[in-house]
This record gives structure tokens, C-alpha cells and sequence, in this order.
């Protein structure tokens, strides 16, 4: 499809190319329609901007709620990028380039023309996602909203993959009011690849994209309550990336919330698990500066070297 999409004119594309896709995207056998919405990415790079929400916002919304969990499922896998390409194109419609700013050239300005720049990113960023002039977007965040709570489980764990992503996109705001909620939601799923696919996504957060004070109030629950889940993937997948919610934290936060959890996991039955507390102990003994703290911190790490096998790991 890219390779076709390439060789036509973009006035073109849309009178000559849209047409037959749209006839595949409603074929009566589903795996023709899972096929169909694949390629929406490649349409996203190559329409024209004018063109693009136009002719694939109606395709996303029919796969979204197309009756084959298969098909539902690769809007899931494929949605956050169509929708930060139509995302990147809103914004640099509203906001100048670096190379337009009249100081750009200008030696010691060019510092100063790019932050004017990044501010200008940002608010664009904010038009984009609330004002009026860009309803498609906030029918696009439904649609995601949706299949974060669809009814088959691998539709959700596709959708929850994008959580961290969708930050970046809506802004803080809009997350914590319209996706956090049932983001929190799916950390009690009983499907254990949703609640993987959510852990691996959140712990992704960073203070880049959210206030750490935000971070430590609507981040860190849900991710307590994965690191108590009874699944060692989940588990594993808070602990891999345990430092991205850590260096949000100060060392009471960190002894208030994760340290007792943390201790208890020393001693459990999975290995692996065992091995990334011991990778996580130079954090914490660096952020958990209180004596009794790095005491703990110690039996934690007799407990894994000394008192469990594979003996590899001592």
C-alpha cells in the first residue's frame, strides 16, 4: 500500500485511492477488513493534511466497533499511531517552525528562538486537543476510551500498550479526567496480558510527561497494586522499569508506598523476580538515605543472595 500511495499524485490520492480502500475496509470477510485497517497508518503519512481525518476518521470509527474482536483488535495495535500522526500535522499547522522564528540565524538568540518555539509547540498542542476547531480529535479519544474497555481481552491489552503514549498526545489534564480512570480500572483485570500490557505501559511515565507531584498521586497507586498481583510477569514488568516511577518519588514517598513490598518480593518463589529487587537495591539505597531504611535495604539483599537459589544469582 505504501508503495502504491508513493507513486500517485497526492491531488490524486484521495479521488483514485480512497474509493477501493474503503470498499476493502467494509468486505463482508474480516480478515480483508483487519487488513484494511493496517494500512491506515501508511494513509496517515501520505494524504494530504486537509484530507486526513476527513477520510479515515469514519474508517477508525467503523473498525472500532467492527464485530470481529480481530479486526477491533488491529485498530487497537494501529491507533495510537494514526492518531499521532493527524496529531503532529494539527500542531505544525498551529505552531512556526524554528527556521520561521527571524532570530533563528542569530548565534546567542537561536537558544531563545527555540524555547519561543517549544512554548508555541505547547499551546498548539493544547488547541489541538480542546478547541473547537478539532471535534475529530475528541471523537478519536472516545474511540480509544473504548476499546481500553472493550469486551474481549486481547483488544484491551492492544489498547492499554498505548496508555503512556496517549499522555503525550491529550496532555496531563485530559488523561487523568478521561483515560487514567479506566486505565486504573484495567489493573484489576482478570486477563492477565491486559494488566501486563498496562504495567509495561505506565511504568513508561516519566516526569517528562507528568508532574512528578502527579506522578506520586494518580501513577503510584495503581502501580502498587500491580507489584501486589499475583502474576510474577506483571510483577516483573513494574520492576524492570521501577526506576522511572523511583526518580519521581523522595525517599519517605518511597518508604511509605514500595519499600515493605519490596522487601516482602526478596523472598518470592519466581527467580527473576527475586534478581530485579537486587538490580533495584543501588536506587534504593541511594534514595532511602534514613539508617533503619538501608537497613532494611540490606536484609532485602541477604534475603535474595543468601537464602534462595539458582545459586548463579549469589
Amino acid at each position: 500500500m505504501q508503495d502504491f500511495a508513493k507513486v500517485l499524485e497526492k491531488e490524486n490520492l484521495t479521488a483514485e485511492l480512497m474509493g477501493p480502500f474503503n470498499d476493502l475496509a467494509k468486505d463482508e470477510q474480516d480478515s480483508v477488513r483487519l487488513l484494511a485497517i493496517e494500512n491506515c497508518t501508511v494513509l496517515a503519512a501520505v494524504l494530504p493534511e486537509e484530507e486526513k481525518m476527513k477520510q479515515l476518521l469514519p474508517l477508525v470509527e467503523a473498525c472500532a466497533m467492527d464485530k470481529s474482536w480481530r479486526v477491533r483488535n488491529n485498530v487497537a495495535q494501529e491507533f495510537y499511531e494514526v492518531r499521532s500522526r493527524a496529531h503532529i500535522a494539527a500542531v505544525q499547522q498551529r505552531a512556526p517552525l524554528v527556521a520561521a522564528c527571524p532570530h533563528a540565524r542569530d548565534g546567542w538568540l537561536t537558544f531563545v528562538s527555540r524555547v519561543c518555539v517549544r512554548v508555541q509547540l505547547s499551546k498548539a498542542m493544547h488547541v489541538t486537543n480542546a478547541h473547537p476547531e478539532y471535534p475529530q480529535y475528541g471523537r478519536l479519544l472516545g474511540l480509544y476510551v473504548k476499546l481500553l474497555q472493550d469486551p474481549e481481552g486481547e483488544v484491551r491489552a492492544s489498547a492499554a500498550k498505548s496508555v503512556h503514549g496517549y499522555l503525550t498526545l491529550v496532555g496531563q489534564e485530559a488523561f487523568l479526567t478521561h483515560i487514567l480512570p479506566v486505565a486504573r480500572d484495567l489493573g484489576a483485570d482478570p486477563m492477565p496480558n491486559v494488566r501486563t500490557a498496562l504495567a509495561e505501559s505506565l511504568m513508561k511515565v516519566s516526569k517528562d510527561s507528568m508532574k512528578p507531584e502527579a506522578i506520586a498521586q494518580h501513577i503510584v497507586p495503581t502501580v502498587q497494586s500491580l507489584l501486589n498481583c499475583d502474576m510474577p510477569e506483571v510483577r516483573l514488568k513494574v520492576l524492570e522499569s521501577f526506576g522511572n516511577i523511583a526518580e519521581n518519588m523522595n525517599g519517605d514517598q518511597l518508604q511509605a508506598t514500595f519499600l515493605t513490598t519490596l522487601i516482602s518480593l526478596a523472598t518470592n518463589p519466581q527467580w527473576r523476580v527475586r534478581e530485579n529487587i537486587v538490580n533495584q537495591l543501588p536506587l534504593l539505597a541511594h534514595k532511602l538515605v534514613r539508617a533503619r531504611v538501608v537497613e532494611g535495604a540490606c536484609a532485602c539483599s541477604f534475603r535474595c543472595w543468601c537464602n534462595r537459589r539458582p545459586f548463579a544469582k549469589r
